[in-house]
């Protein structure tokens, strides 16, 4: 690599999602093995800084879709087109930045950004991502548009795939398993065994319980005081038969949600309450690896709890709110699904979660999965700028 670049990474970031800090970690780390240097665009731009030790800067919208004001007026949409022309490389991702069953607001926050990249002639691509079938005219339009013009684009699914080929992206789209499924490829080494040993400290084994607060986001998953009290009986038979302690590990803690709220309202139904504890929420990629590594089963709403009990290769029921998390099903071949039906009755519940534990870790990925060994944002004989 014969000079040093530099890309802008925009996302979702530093905003107390675990998934996302995660993909932060593994995705910069990437790319700086590859000699690229990265200033993050995100949400919470100090504490991306505090996190990650990046130089970061906020998310704005150029196309003043919230408030013109903000954006132009106090000159901030400009700074940031001036960080873009300072920058070699535009990349967007990861996660689901790009569906338009959020609104066409949200649609266009990212899509913005991937127009101003190709706009000031910069190699522009996805990484990491998913997205969403388009339901709406201006989606169609938007990404028939865009994504032929990207470099590269880096997709987590088959749909996207998909999406992309219907879009006219069909020769720079690429599939690969998430990037956090190869988390361990950049962990700190003597930091991961320090967190794993403190987690398996206690005698008892024990799983893992990810839910989301939000559960029904996408009209898929309504999880209501009845549902949630079944589960808990559930996981109360499951602790007893199994000799397992329960550990409600939250993947969100912001004010607009916090998944430790519906985490206390399932402790609250438990009887083995002695068994049942609540981790505090936490980005660092280490001790959440080490969480993982140490569990014996996991039950995970959230996409990124999935992702790290398989890396892991760690039993695990997945309780299908998105698409996303179907996709990740198939293409990892993980047939134990909680369906929000199956919490209806708590011998059916209890019998999907034992099934699962007693079968032990059965996926395994889809042939066409690369992963991110295999790849690079440029060819060797490419410079890219």
């Amino acid at each position: 690599m014969s000079t040093l670049r530099k890309a802008v990474l925009i996302g979702f970031y530093g905003v107390g999602n675990l998934g996302d800090e995660l993909m932060l970690f593994t995705i910069t780390q990437w790319l700086r093995h590859q000699g690229i240097e990265t200033t993050v665009i995100g949400e919470g731009a100090d504490a991306i800084t505090r996190d990650h030790g990046l130089p970061a800067e906020s998310n704005i919208p150029i196309i003043p879709v919230w408030s013109i004001k903000d954006s132009w007026f106090r000159g901030r949409a400009w700074q940031l087109i001036q960080i873009f022309r300072r920058h070699d490389i535009v990349i967007v991702g990861g996660g689901d930045l790009l569906r338009d069953d959020n609104g066409w607001k949200q649609f266009v926050y990212t899509l913005e950004k991937l127009i101003l990249g190709i706009v000031l002639g910069k190699p522009t691509f996805m990484v990491n991502v998913g997205i969403g079938r388009p339901d709406t005219s201006y989606g169609r339009f938007g990404l028939r548009t865009i994504l032929p013009r990207l470099r590269s684009i880096i997709v987590r699914d088959s749909r996207s795939v998909a999406v992309c080929q219907k879009a006219g992206a069909a020769e720079n789209v690429q599939k690969a398993c998430d990037i956090v499924n190869d988390i361990t490829e950049f962990l700190d080494p003597v930091q991961f065994e320090q967190h794993r040993l403190a987690c398996t400290s206690n005698q008892r084994s024990y799983m893992l319980v990810c839910l989301r607060a939000n559960s029904d986001v996408y009209g898929r998953y309504r999880l209501d005081d009845g549902r949630l009290h079944r589960l808990a009986l559930a996981l109360d038979r499951l602790a007893r038969e199994a000799d397992l302690d329960i550990r409600f590990l939250p993947f969100q803690s912001s004010p607009q949600e916090s998944d430790d709220s519906i985490h206390q309202r399932v402790m609250a139904s438990m009887l083995e309450k002695h068994r049942a504890s609540s981790l505090p929420w936490s980005g660092d990629p280490e001790r959440a690896a080490a969480q993982f590594s140490g569990a014996r089963f996991v039950l995970a709403m959230r996409l990124h709890a999935a992702v790290l009990a398989t890396g892991f290769r760690k039993p695990v029921t997945l309780m299908p709110y998105d698409h996303k998390v179907v996709q990740f099903a198939e293409q990892h071949h993980l047939s134990s699904l909680l369906l929000p039906e199956t919490l209806d009755s708590e011998d059916d519940t209890f019998a999907a979660l034992d099934d699962s534990l007693q079968a032990g870790y059965s996926g395994s990925m889809d042939e066409d999965l690369l992963n991110w060994r295999q790849l690079s944002l440029f060819d060797d004989a490419d410079s890219g700028c």
